[in-house]
């Protein structure tokens, strides 16, 4: 990979990149008797491999007005490498032997800036990703084996900004979100028997249209040597689900939720101790879900609300 910036003016300045990458994957995988009922064991080692490289490209342009305001404007590519998949499952239907690449383009614009003699600092970016021939994970027609498959080409929209105020000495307030609007533009390749393939339109999995932060800090000097802090935040993560089809029978909507957290400490240069509570309202928050043929409904929650104490030192 490689990276030229070249400063245009003093206040403007372009920069260039660009990566190569080259992936070799093998795999071999041998059933040694009947698996569970299921007849049609394969003899002796079964062999997968395949092969990837991709150029991509990265290009920014910035341009500063002055000290504390700046504009930019970025493309950008990116690549992930294909991978096999178990290459010997006689008693599963439907499993292609391997995924290929995905591969996307960014179109980021945003702006940065402070004001209030720096008091106040602010970033606001809105994004445009094509998103082509997308790794997603999904079950044989059994409903037991997973695999991995490419589901088309997705298209994402979004908008995210980023604030941080110091309204007074030693406190700090910071807040953070996005909103993205995230869907297939094309049909997912069809896989026998498999109810969770996506069509043009379904909204992408576990991809929230919105989330945030919101964080409070007062932090200030008790001694000479010793500094206090009193900190609480607040984390919101919209509803969303987890296939990409909505009408699959294994597709669960999952609630939106907030979690509140605090922390007080007392820190040295050295030493620091720290009280937290972690999930202050005990809320049973849905992060994602297990759900198929073989699998009763089961839902993946954040930890119960904890309370701890964190003591550590700096070497």
């Amino acid at each position: 990979f490689g990276e030229v910036t070249w400063d245009v003016t003093d206040k403007f300045q372009l920069i260039g990149g660009a990566r190569y990458f080259k992936e070799n994957i093998s795999g071999v995988q041998e059933t040694t008797h009947p698996f569970g009922g299921f007849s049609g064991s394969p003899v002796g080692p079964q062999f997968n491999s395949d092969s990837f490289s991709k150029t991509t490209f990265k290009g920014t342009a910035r341009y500063k007005f002055d000290p504390s305001l700046m504009v930019y404007a970025t493309a950008s590519q990116g690549f992930r490498g294909g991978g096999v998949n178990p290459a010997n499952l006689p008693f599963a239907s439907g499993i292609p032997k391997g995924f290929e690449p995905d591969s996307l383009w960014n179109y980021e614009t945003g702006i940065k800036g402070r004001l209030f003699d720096n008091r106040f600092f602010y970033e606001v970016s809105a994004y445009l990703i094509n998103w082509d021939n997308i790794q997603v994970q999904e079950v044989d027609a059994t409903g037991a084996f997973p695999f991995t498959s490419n589901a088309g080409s997705a298209r994402i929209k979004g908008v995210e900004a980023e604030f941080e105020f110091h309204p007074v000495p030693d406190l700090t307030l910071s807040l953070n979100g996005s909103y993205q609007d995230a869907y297939l533009t094309e049909d997912q390749p069809p896989i026998p028997g498999n109810p969770n393939v996506g069509h043009a339109g379904d909204e992408l999995q576990n991809v929230p249209k919105l989330q945030g932060n919101f964080t409070v800090d007062y932090t200030r000097p008790l001694t000479d040597s010793l500094k206090g802090t009193l900190a609480a935040d607040f984390g919101y993560r919209g509803k969303t689900h987890t296939q990409l089809n909505p009408t699959s029978p294994f597709n669960v909507p999952l609630d939106s939720y907030t979690l509140i957290n605090l922390r007080a400490g007392i820190s040295s240069d050295q030493w620091s101790i720290t009280a937290f509570v972690r999930n202050l309202t005990d809320k049973r928050a849905q992060v994602d879900a297990i759900s198929s043929s073989q699998d009763p409904l089961a839902y993946i929650t954040v930890r119960p609300r904890t309370f701890g104490v964190t003591l550590s030192r700096s070497f």
